[in-house]
């Protein structure tokens, strides 16, 4: 998978545990999976994230009503919610090629990827399904 910097990883596994989102079998599961991965891609915002992440629950109303983010983080949380449950994408596919960088638009469609095929923890990895 790609990853934003070398945390990435590391957030992004913390996060799977300390939500829930790892099974004991290895699958993670289809809700969480690919909106962690974006929440903790977004590097400056995830402190600020992470305190809406419990175990069971991501509470993206709260993320989009308390947080302040730049309009490419926005979009992007936005996305992560739409992956989680629905109901946050108020933007457009042409807002996300217009208003991500390289970097962030590849975040964005390695979690379209993620959430299609699904993601496993095999091997102190994370991969596609």
């Amino acid at each position: 998978m790609f990853y934003i910097d070398d945390g990435h990883r590391a957030r992004f596994e913390d996060a799977l545990r300390a939500s829930g989102a790892l099974k004991t079998d290895g699958k993670i599961s289809a809700y969480y999976g690919a909106s962690l991965y974006l929440l903790t891609g977004l590097t400056g915002a995830w402190p600020r994230l992470s305190r809406y992440v419990e175990l069971g629950f991501i509470d993206f109303p709260e993320i989009l009503d308390n947080v302040v983010l730049s309009s490419g983080e926005r979009l992007i949380v936005q996305l992560a919610g739409n992956f989680y449950n629905g109901g946050f994408w108020e933007a457009s596919p042409l807002d996300l090629v217009g208003e991500l960088d390289v970097e962030s638009f590849t975040l964005c469609l390695e979690a379209l990827r993620a959430r299609k095929t699904g993601l496993v923890y095999c091997s102190g990895e994370v991969s596609t399904a």
